[in-house]
């Protein structure tokens, strides 16, 4: 289920032009908050999307709004219930998002070599 998820994770992130490290930070957050609580299989892609907004609003200059993550999951989830599970996420995370990822290191590392990553 989980790779079903990262693949529609991925498809989320080239239709909204997110930038890599929103998609890597809302993975990363999906499998810690999955490793703290579990869930019922209905509510993963409210988990993935919840994370994916978290993660452009850490990681964006304009992020897609509650709404469009909410068209995105085709209404099957409720903006309260959206509202709520960014509240749990971040709760049950301590609001520790600021997760290290090795695609920050690797731009870094290019950077510095003179190398193009994207």
């Amino acid at each position: 289920m989980r790779a079903i998820l990262v693949d529609w994770l991925v498809e989320v992130q080239e239709n909204f032009e997110l930038f890599h490290e929103t998609l890597y930070l809302a993975v990363k957050m999906t499998d810690h908050y999955l490793s703290e609580a579990p869930i019922h299989r209905q509510k993963l892609q409210l988990v993935g999307s919840t994370a994916m907004l978290i993660a452009s609003k850490f990681e964006e200059r304009c992020p897609p709004s509650v709404e469009d993550f909410l068209y995105i999951c085709d209404d099957a989830y409720k903006k309260d219930e959206l509202i709520c599970m960014e509240a749990c996420i971040l709760q049950t995370l301590s609001f520790d998002i600021n997760i290290p990822i090795p695609y920050r290191f690797l731009r870094r590392y290019a950077r510095v070599c003179g190398l193009s990553v994207q």
